[in-house]
């Protein structure tokens, strides 16, 4: 009898001997080296006596002996570490000093795909031994670097210091991963300063869901939910050009668009408040927006239904408009196309003589090329249209064909 009771006392002794500890941390990184094919390396391990688990010092290479990832300490307060019907509650983890290195080598490869490679399989998922939960998490003094090699110009590499972040109900299972993200914010020299974000967020092998995500940076603020649906997380990478699905409820989004130039260059341009509301679906390369609202002024505002296609390429792009409400400035509009796309575009005079345009009615096609069931209130009177517009090769002459009508029209403005 007296053995069963001091046994469990001797071992957890033993346990908090240094030697013991560095014995184990050099087993823990050997053991997932040797599984995941690379340098990992444990200076320090600590049990303490109330039971929290505490690491030091550990660093991780990539496959290519670049540094991946790297912490001063991770603390596992297991206050609650029990195993019930499958399930595992860790309790609190808090990590800090510690920088991850994320580098994009070529459009299909990254410095993580060995991991992901190792947790995720295209098979279908094998019944979970286990759930695991985590009823905090905290991370604080931490960078983060993201670089892409796969340009054929200058390399790519974005800065994020200074970054703390706070998550609680963290859930892990065989089929999910899924997070409460209560805070976290960042500064960064190339990108944009993040000075709040909170939401709820799922990831599975082919699923994203951000809901109730709450945004502020130096200039913008958003409100939305948001689910992405893919075959496989590569896809992610070239998202206009793959078959991602989108469903996003945009309750209120107030963007200066220059403040993410370096997401995408051509947003430099665009300085003025950007207001979006209103729900997408479909592909992201064919979205579809529902009772949708967008304001960009001085140049456009739009407020009703659209499909889009190729939303990416202004030479490509087709879009089929219900319109509600449409107000469009030409002049500053094909200035600031201009400014963008670093091209010139003509407009045909007679537009510079109608002013401002409000519309409302369908639109459908491309630029050089469009339907038009619609009623145009312009500077010099209104024009109901049911035609087919089309630019011809020379950019002073358009070619119509259909039927309009017009109501106190000034013909010597055009």
């Amino acid at each position: 009898m007296l053995v069963v009771i001091l046994l469990p006392v001797a071992l957890a002794g033993i346990i908090r001997i240094n030697f013991v500890q560095d014995y184990i941390a050099d087993k823990v990184a050997e053991y997932f080296s040797r599984e995941l094919n690379t340098e990992i390396t444990i200076d320090g391990l600590s049990i303490t006596y109330s039971g929290d688990l505490v690491l030091k010092q550990f660093r991780m290479k990539d496959q290519y002996g670049d540094p991946l990832a790297s912490f001063n300490s991770f603390r596992l307060e297991i206050n609650q570490l029990r195993r019930k019907q499958a399930r595992i509650n860790l309790g609190v983890i808090r990590i800090s000093g510690a920088e991850f290195y994320f580098t994009r080598l070529d459009s299909n490869t990254t410095n993580l795909d060995f991991i992901s490679n190792y947790f995720i399989s295209d098979e279908p998922a094998a019944q979970a031994e286990f759930d695991l939960y985590c009823d905090r998490i905290v991370l604080s003094d931490m960078s983060f670097r993201y670089s892409d090699l796969s340009s054929d110009t200058a390399k790519l590499a974005y800065n994020f210091n200074d970054l703390d972040l706070r998550a609680s109900g963290f859930i892990y299972t065989a089929d999910s991963t899924g997070i409460n993200l209560d805070m976290l914010q960042y500064n960064s020299p190339e990108l944009f300063n993040l000075q709040h974000l909170e939401m709820k967020a799922g990831m599975s092998a082919k699923s994203i869901l951000l809901s109730d995500m709450i945004m502020h940076t130096g200039s913008s603020d958003m409100n939305l939910s948001l689910s992405l649906k893919y075959d496989s997380l590569k896809q992610l990478f070239e998202p206009f050009k793959n078959n991602i699905r989108i469903n996003a409820d945009i309750k209120r989004m107030a963007v200066v668009p220059a403040e993410f130039s370096m997401l995408l260059k051509e947003l430099s341009e665009v300085k003025d408040t950007v207001f979006l509301n209103g729900k997408i679906t479909g592909l992201l390369r064919e979205p579809l927006l529902d009772d949708f609202t967008f304001e960009a002024l001085p140049y456009a505002s739009f407020r009703g239904k659209a499909s889009v296609s190729n939303p990416m390429s202004l030479d490509s792009v087709f879009m089929n408009l219900d319109i509600i409400k449409l107000f469009v400035d030409p002049v500053e509009t094909k200035k600031l196309a201009e400014r963008i796309t670093g091209r010139e575009f003509t407009l045909p005079p007679q537009v510079y003589n109608l002013g401002d345009i409000t519309v409302r009615g369908n639109l459908k096609g491309r630029m050089e090329q469009f339907y038009a069931g619609a009623v145009f209130s312009t500077a010099a009177g209104v024009l109901v249209t049911d035609i087919n517009v089309r630019q011809l090769d020379n950019a002073d002459k358009i070619s119509y064909k259909g039927t309009l009508s017009a109501r106190n029209f000034n013909l010597r403005k055009l």
